[in-house]
């Protein structure tokens, strides 16, 4: 692998896609024919976020989820969960990374759409509930942006504490790379009527 993780947990790459895929990739998930569905709970599991209730700043909302891989339960394979035409747009973008980072294969875990929307009493200092995406699994996170809003990526220095040590901002075209065992969260925009990510979790090889 690339060695962006080398003497860092986190790093942020701008324009690994052109601007024409960014434009039809953003297209693809905002038409009205693509599918969202209500996350199961919140922005995170109902445990996750019974974890960190506690905290004063953690205000957590809604958010519709379209899934395009995850691992089956029974199995342990990662399966696609979505139409071709959907993954089409998935596997140009895992391509894209596995070129940047000098890698053959990136074996995924998960990878989903998140689409919050715009709460407008929302304050400035509210964030959704702070998680690790697989807490079993020695993995690495990348978050891509795909339109421009509010709504800072918030990352955490430990689970007793919870202090904000990072805040990255969304911008169209934004790779956020991370280690998987650190401590993040997202926040619903206030200003933008959505913030659209593509989360996905691999291999740590």
């Amino acid at each position: 692998m690339n060695d962006i993780f080398v003497d860092r947990d986190w790093c942020v790459v701008d324009d690994i896609l052109t601007e024409e895929e960014q434009y039809q990739l953003g297209r693809h998930l905002t038409s009205n024919y693509f599918p969202y569905y209500l996350s199961d709970f919140l922005s995170v599991h109902k445990e996750q976020y019974n974890k960190f209730k506690h905290l004063p700043n953690n205000k957590d909302h809604i958010q519709m989820v379209h899934q395009f891989y995850k691992v089956d339960e029974v199995t342990e394979d990662t399966i696609p969960c979505t139409d071709d035409k959907h993954l089409e747009w998935i596997n140009l973008l895992i391509g894209k990374m596995s070129t940047y980072l000098k890698k053959d294969k990136l074996r995924v875990i998960r990878v989903k759409a998140n689409l919050q929307q715009q709460v407008t009493d929302n304050k400035k200092e509210y964030h959704n509930t702070p998680h690790i995406d697989e807490p079993a699994v020695k993995h690495w996170v990348c978050i891509y942006y795909v339109n421009d809003s509010d709504g800072d990526t918030l990352f955490f220095d430990n689970e007793k504490d919870c202090n904000i040590t990072d805040s990255i901002s969304p911008k169209k075209g934004r790779f956020l790379f991370f280690k998987g065992h650190k401590l993040h969260t997202g926040k619903h925009p206030m200003k933008t009527y959505i913030r659209l990510v593509i989360n996905m979790d691999f291999h740590y090889d």
